[in-house]
């Protein structure tokens, strides 16, 4: 989505949206960024401090398998991906796993729902399903995704 924005003074500007690259949150662009947002990734310092570790992406495939294992219309429950992957610690990873979860969204390959309703994954609160995305039909072939 594009938006437009008119200060005083100033010509309209269009103001681009991106999704961060670790958390998977949108997020528009800035001033300060406006020498490099091409190449802006990271929502914040706390992101670009951050790099993906094996772990996220182990979170990333578990949720991938869980939903590839339920019927097209069934969800998964992000703590079941957690579980998987940090048996012992896994209400300490949530954050993380939801983290996971939104970089899924931003692909379309995970729908968050909540209520049976689809809801925006930068702004989801409280708890929440995930469900099959719209581009789920073309992960198959392209991230490996396989149906049981």
């Amino acid at each position: 989505m594009r938006h437009t924005r008119k200060r005083a003074g100033q010509p309209r500007r269009r103001l681009d949206r991106k999704v961060c690259a670790v958390c998977g949150r949108v997020f528009e662009y800035r001033a300060r960024w406006a020498r490099d947002w091409a190449n802006v990734r990271h929502c914040s310092r706390r992101c670009s401090g951050r790099r993906l570790a094996d772990s996220d992406r182990a979170l990333e495939r578990a949720i991938l398998d869980l939903l590839s294992a339920r019927a097209p219309a069934l969800t998964i429950c992000p703590f079941e991906a957690a579980r998987l992957v940090f048996p012992r610690d896994w209400k300490h990873r949530m954050e993380e796993t939801r983290e996971a979860a939104r970089r899924l969204a931003a692909r379309e390959l995970v729908a968050f729902r909540q209520k049976g309703r689809r809801v925006d994954p930068s702004r989801a609160r409280g708890a929440l399903r995930l469900g099959r995305g719209e581009a789920w039909q073309h992960a198959r072939s392209t991230y490996g995704v396989e149906e049981s």
